[in-house]
């Protein structure tokens, strides 16, 4: 190995131990989808258990279900009205970032034994807490900034956590999930494996944000003379998987069919990745809820599951949901727990 490259392999080895962690994965029977968490642990129990995977004490019993979440489990302020640090900024605040990603991460341990999986992406609240950007924490988040920094600084425990136990794009069978979306400017140059590692070893501390742009050679496909502009098109520019509002910001009435806002990316995406539907988050669908575009091939998956969103509704019922996908997308479903706000009541439907 010469000094402009990186052998992957052993650096997993030396700082992921025995942790499995592949980007693709076979149809299986049965996927539960949960949108972003946002910092929120009673609905993220919540979540699990409309799913039917954790019983009362929180323990697996989901059998061979694969889940994804997809990302966004922390950060649970919004600054609607101030800034978060501001202790009144947050309604019902709670500092359970760490323990959301560590349960979450237990849970898929559990799932293992049984054939299952809890499948945790990296979104980009996880990244910015990363880089430092801590502009959605909490209040209560922030009492032990300098804690949270250190640990999540790159190269550090909770990052190096992050690094080997989460990825930014997984498919399985002919299902696609990441945190935003990926379109044709990503798609064409970049393989899900090669931005997979690219994001674990930017999280190791194992490359450099801004130098050495040839040490990508050995997990790139199709770029040889990298500049610094890889880690801004795959983790902070508008095209990000991280980032992108497109699929978000699609107009309703699309058809997969004739609309060519679908086909442009949903096309290649099946011609490269042999893949026929996406899952993502990040854009919140406060009113709607889960819903799809381009004829059920995209599925939006955030419906603001946070009390950290309950402000910018417009009404005060708020429905719990997951998507749960049967035989490879042969059966697409939306579970609801539908709830007032105070949480006071419940009742489960089918859609």
């Amino acid at each position: 190995m010469n000094n402009n490259s990186i052998d992957f392999n052993s650096i997993w080895k030396k700082k992921c131990k025995n942790i499995i962690q592949k980007s693709i994965y076979p149809a299986v029977k049965r996927i539960i989808v949960i949108g972003d968490i946002h910092g929120d642990y009673n609905m993220m129990i919540q979540l699990l258990k409309l799913g039917d995977l954790i019983d009362n004490n929180n323990k697996w019993i989901g059998k061979d279900t694969f889940v994804v979440q997809v990302g966004d489990q922390i950060d649970r302020c919004r600054p609607i009205n101030e800034p978060c640090h501001n202790k009144y900024s947050t309604v019902n605040d709670e500092a359970n970032d760490i323990q959301i990603l560590l349960f979450l991460t237990n849970l898929h341990y559990q799932a293992t034994q049984s054939g299952g999986a809890v499948f945790s992406l990296l979104g980009n609240h996880e990244l910015m807490n990363v880089d430092g950007d801590y502009k959605y924490v909490s209040y209560e988040g922030l009492k032990n900034i300098d804690a949270r920094r250190k640990l999540f600084l790159k190269g550090q425990p909770l990052a190096n956590f992050l690094a080997c136990t989460r990825h930014m794009i997984l498919i399985i069978g002919s299902n696609l999930f990441t945190h935003a979306g990926l379109i044709s400017e990503i798609s064409e140059n970049y393989g899900i494996e090669s931005i997979n590692q690219i994001m674990t070893l930017y999280l190791l501390n194992e490359i450099d944000k801004y130098n050495n742009p040839s040490i990508y050679d050995k997990i790139m496909k199709k770029h040889h003379n990298i500049s610094s502009t890889v880690l801004s098109e795959l983790f902070y520019n508008s095209s990000s998987p991280l980032w992108t509002r497109y699929y978000g910001n699609l107009p309703f009435n699309t058809n997969n069919n004739e609309d060519k806002l679908c086909n442009k990316n949903l096309n290649i995406l099946k011609e490269i990745y042999k893949v026929d539907n996406i899952y993502v988050g990040h854009t919140p669908m406060l009113e709607k809820g889960i819903t799809s575009v381009c004829n059920n091939k995209v599925w939006l998956t955030d419906f603001g599951a946070s009390q950290a969103f309950d402000n910018l509704r417009n009404n005060n019922i708020k429905e719990a949901q997951v998507l749960e996908i049967l035989n490879d997308g042969e059966i697409i479903r939306i579970l609801k727990s539908v709830s007032l706000l105070s949480l006071s009541s419940t009742e489960c439907t089918i859609l």
